[in-house]
């Protein structure tokens, strides 16, 4: 039984859309296949790392590369992780870390509060 199979049999047992079927016009179906080739996702991980405890938080790569002299990295990816908060967080905390580097100011921060 496909997956797509399966969604539509569980939303209709567990929901009133008993017809739900009848009732698609449109669909689209992306599979981890897709993203790698579409859009070069690596192994169609859109979430990039695992959530495991060891690449969670501060243990994933962190904002300034250790590897590569004035390279900063941002998204869900980094640290702190993923999830539109997180990432919106990552920008922050590689923003800061940027103009703390270019800057020398070892404090700087936006608004006063940092997030390094």
């Amino acid at each position: 039984m496909s997956f797509r199979r399966q969604v539509i049999d569980f939303v209709a047992a567990k929901t009133k859309l008993q017809d739900i079927e009848d009732n698609i016009e449109q669909e689209k179906i992306i599979t981890p296949l897709d993203w790698q080739r579409d859009f070069n996702v690596h192994n169609g991980a859109v979430f990039n790392l695992s959530h495991a405890l060891n690449q969670m938080f501060y243990f994933r790569p962190h904002n300034r590369s250790e590897e590569l002299e004035n390279c900063y990295i941002t998204g869900g990816g980094t640290h702190p992780g993923s999830g539109l908060p997180n990432i919106c967080i990552s920008s922050v905390i590689t923003s800061e870390q940027l103009i703390r580097d270019d800057t020398g100011d070892r404090k700087w921060s936006f608004s006063g509060k940092s997030y390094l």
